[in-house]
């Protein structure tokens, strides 16, 4: 019975998902981005501010997205992508939501588009590999929001600093949008 027992608690203790977080960081261009891999849900969530996105009057950017094709270390982001984000500025009541959109028609959406992050020279280092650079130009949640970077690479790191997110968004809820968001998503 302890050897069942035993087998048992090593079984569900190996099953169990695993979480790993990624961080970019750069103080000349205020950008701090993170990327969330949930193995058991099989979820990427990035998280980003950069003064890369005030280009197109972004804040902070929030994109979930089911990760089907993903391991530890390959991250690929693939459409549908839902997409949280607040506008730039001081005063930030809540967030704009644009609903994941499902892409199939290949006269507009290419073969094998979608941005991926992969380990190719350093361990615990993932670089930015896009398959596809247009991309950011016919993905429907990203043209929408006018998303047109993502970090170079993402650094391993052991959780998120949520207090590296500008003052201005930290009293909305950074971890999970949705609580905060003002409309109700319809997904």
């Amino acid at each position: 019975m302890k050897l069942f027992l035993l087998s048992f608690f090593i079984l569900i203790t190996i099953s169990c998902s695993k979480t790993y977080y990624y961080a970019y960081e750069r103080h000349d261009t205020y950008s701090y981005c993170t990327i969330e891999h949930n193995t058991r849900k099989k979820q990427i969530i990035y998280r980003g501010y950069s003064y890369e996105y005030a280009f197109s009057g972004i804040g902070y950017v929030y994109i979930s997205c089911e990760a089907s094709t993903t391991n530890k270390n390959n991250l690929i982001f693939t459409s549908p992508l839902d997409i949280f984000y607040t506008r730039e500025g001081s005063r930030i009541d809540n967030f704009k939501y644009i609903p994941g959109t499902v892409l199939f028609r290949e006269d507009k959406f290419p073969p094998g588009s979608s941005i991926g992050y992969t380990e190719k020279h350093r361990k615990d280092t993932l670089e930015l590999h896009l398959y596809n650079d247009s991309l950011f130009k016919v993905e429907p949640s990203l043209e929408q929001a006018h998303i047109t970077w993502m970090p170079p690479y993402m650094v391993r790191v052991k959780k998120i600093d949520y207090s590296k997110f500008p003052k201005n968004v930290q009293h909305l809820d950074l971890k999970n949008p949705e609580r905060t968001y003002s409309g109700k998503p319809s997904k």
